[in-house]
């Protein structure tokens, strides 16, 4: 074995400690000098330590990793601050029978001091406090005073915030509404594209706040948003921040529960009405909005520039409620601009003005979402809560709607006719249950798909047949469980269902299908491999392993089946 003669090492060990390792982080990190003469191998190239650097992904290793020597604490110290999560608790935690933080503070509090009366906040890109504030002294909000912990959480969240020179994204999901010093702050950081705030949930009258343009923000998501309690003024912020693509509004939803409409949508968009501006956004979201339609809701975004949408109980259709009828049919006649120029599209309300606006697109779809996915009592958007979590009970479509099943064949046309050629994913409502004849429309007219997922009136693995042979781009299916599927599932065993299945696999030799969903069973297609029967003969079959439904999150036809408006993917190009 080859070694480094000794004077060479010590040439290689002071140019690190000269040119490498810059002098003030030889003498403020906290690495314990080592021995004079400590026998160690050769130092790797740091092109190598980086390499090896970015595989480190838990917060621990890496932290564990700066305490080695000073040359890994000066390179890995960025990557252990660029994220951090602070999350408060309302009530106190013990561990092995202490309080956390025994002999100081809480560790959301901690941290905040070490953010602010050190220098690692200039590190900081990625920025996100949580959890429960407990606000001592809130009735003093009733008497038009607020309290001192909230004003000093926001006094020293300013600090933090002034000292991360880098910031790119800032999120709020605190139960306390952040106050008018904080967004100042942040309106100052010219690196930050990234805003996410969430209003908390109680009623409690708190300030109302205008919300200072950004000229750099290019998404804004604002959560648990009630203007009939929090009359927050956020219309500045969208109209002077002319870099913004990426909008998400999410209502509270109380409105929708309680049906408390919406008046106005002026503190969102007023000052851009009267400007005459129109935000060129890339992607926007809408959910929980209950309100009467709107002369002017064509303008809230331009047309020309917007490529993908996803409108979640917004305005009413087949699935809407007694208690919200008499405002959502008011959204019955559509203004005429508003036309769908998305080539992605994520709803949950079908409607026969919505199949009317796919009729007069003026571009074709890539994607359609269908989210079949209920709202749960209490759940918030962005949270563990929302994941679909299949019901148990098999009679989970014994409630049909007519109307619904009837719009399912107008949808369909209009789907394979008007955008079949360009669509790639596909995610149909699981009450429209297609026959034979319609999947064959939907091979012969839409080529190009690769991700489908339908409900069958019929036999499923004989549809898997014509599905997989003909679409041959088709990497993921999804067959939704209804009355038919029931009637033919407990014909075969899980074992003889997997050789089912592989055997017809193998024969069809598709190999881009990978993921195939038959009701709540979901099996990722692996390789070819020999199945040896109890009687010795051997045959080829295409190998499966079954799946949760948390390992295909990734995959949209299922990923996108959820009520949350978080979950299509962050847009931050530049601006139309």
């Amino acid at each position: 074995m080859y070694t480094i003669p000794t004077s060479k090492k010590r040439s290689l060990d002071e140019g690190y400690r000269t040119s490498e390792i810059p002098r003030f982080v030889q003498y403020t990190t906290p690495i314990i000098a080592p021995p004079s003469n400590p026998s160690q191998a050769a130092n790797l190239p740091l092109k190598i330590l980086v390499h090896i650097i970015s595989y480190l992904d838990d917060r621990g290793d890496i932290a564990r990793v700066t305490r080695t020597c000073r040359l890994l604490c000066y390179m890995t110290l960025p990557q252990l601050y660029e994220r951090v999560t602070l999350k408060s608790y309302a009530e106190l935690r013990c561990k092995n029978g202490r309080p956390e933080g025994f002999g100081g503070g809480s560790p959301f509090s901690m941290a905040l001091n070490g953010l602010v009366t050190r220098n690692n906040a200039n590190l900081v890109k990625h920025f996100k406090v949580e959890g429960e504030w407990n606000e001592a002294g809130d009735e003093e909000y009733a008497k038009g005073r607020i309290p001192d912990s909230t004003v000093m959480l926001n006094t020293l969240l300013r600090i933090a915030v002034d000292r991360m020179t880098r910031l790119e994204s800032f999120d709020w999901e605190l139960t306390t509404k952040p106050l008018l010093s904080l967004y100042q702050g942040l309106s100052a950081q010219q690196s930050l594209t990234s805003l996410t705030i969430r209003f908390p949930s109680t009623r409690t009258p708190r300030p109302a706040i205008v919300l200072p343009a950004m000229p750099n923000l290019r998404a804004f998501r604002i959560l648990e948003y009630d203007p009939l309690c929090h009359p927050d003024d956020a219309s500045l912020l969208i109209f002077g921040s002319r870099k913004l693509v990426d909008l998400r509004i999410h209502f509270s939803p109380r409105m929708r529960s309680h049906a408390e409409p919406t008046i106005s949508l002026d503190p969102l968009f007023g000052r851009c009405f009267k400007a005459g501006y129109t935000p060129k956004l890339q992607h926007f979201a809408m959910q929980n909005f209950f309100g009467r339609r709107l002369s002017w809701m064509g303008q809230i975004y331009d047309n020309t520039t917007c490529k993908s949408a996803a409108y979640l109980d917004v305005f009413g259709g087949a699935r809407t409620g007694s208690h919200t009828v008499y405002i959502d049919d008011t959204w019955r006649d559509l203004p005429d601009e508003i036309v769908n120029t998305c080539t992605k599209l994520r709803f949950n309300e079908p409607a026969v003005q919505h199949v009317k606006m796919l009729e007069n697109a003026t571009t074709t779809l890539e994607h359609f979402y269908c989210v079949n996915d209920h709202p749960r009592t209490g759940s918030r958007v962005g949270t563990p809560a929302t994941i679909v979590t299949p019901d148990p009970s098999p009679d989970d479509t014994a409630h049909t709607n007519p109307e619904l099943i009837a719009l399912g064949k107008e949808y369909l046309y209009v789907l394979t006719r008007k955008h079949g050629a360009t669509l790639k994913h596909l995610l149909m409502c699981d009450q429209w249950a297609l026959s034979q004849q319609e999947i064959g429309d939907v091979v012969r007219l839409c080529p190009q798909l690769t991700q489908l997922a339908v409900a069958l009136d019929g036999p499923a693995f004989e549809v898997f047949r014509i599905i997989v042979q003909f679409l041959q781009n088709l990497e993921a299916i999804r067959i939704f469980e209804n009355d038919a599927f029931r009637a033919h599932r407990d014909v075969m065993s899980g074992q003889e269902k997997l050789l089912f299945m592989g055997r017809d696999f193998y024969r069809l030799d598709m190999h881009k299908i990978r993921y195939v969903g038959a009701g709540r069973e979901i099996f990722e297609l692996l390789g070819n491999r020999e199945y040896v029967h109890a009687d010795g003969t051997t045959e080829m079959i295409r190998d499966m392993r079954e799946l949760t439904l948390e390992e295909v999150q990734h995959v949209e036809i299922w990923g996108m089946d959820k009520f949350d408006i978080m979950l299509d993917a962050p847009i931050l190009g530049a601006a139309g």
